[in-house]
C-alpha cells in the first residue's frame, strides 16, 4: 500500500479466545465468529469488538466491518 498500517486499521476474524487475544494485544479490532468451540458470549467476554453466530448475514457482517454499512 505504500503507507504504514496502524493497528486500528486491522481486523482479525476468528473463532477462538486466542484469536480475540491476538487482536486485542496488538491494538487491532476483532470480529469473533462462534462457529468453533467457543460460544458468542464467551468471545464477547474475551473482548471481541463484535461477535456473531456465523457469517451468513453478509449485510450485517459488512456493516460491522465497513462503518455500519458505508461500503461499496
Amino acid at each position: 500500500m505504500g503507507e504504514p498500517i496502524t493497528p486500528e486499521q486491522v481486523i482479525i476474524i476468528g473463532d477462538s479466545p486466542a484469536d480475540v487475544e491476538c487482536a486485542t494485544v496488538h491494538g487491532a479490532r476483532c470480529l469473533a465468529v462462534s462457529t468453533g468451540a467457543s460460544d458468542r458470549s464467551e468471545l464477547q467476554g474475551c473482548g471481541a469488538s463484535w461477535a456473531v453466530s456465523d457469517l451468513s448475514d453478509t449485510q450485517t457482517v459488512l456493516g460491522l466491518l465497513f462503518d455500519e454499512g458505508q461500503y461499496e
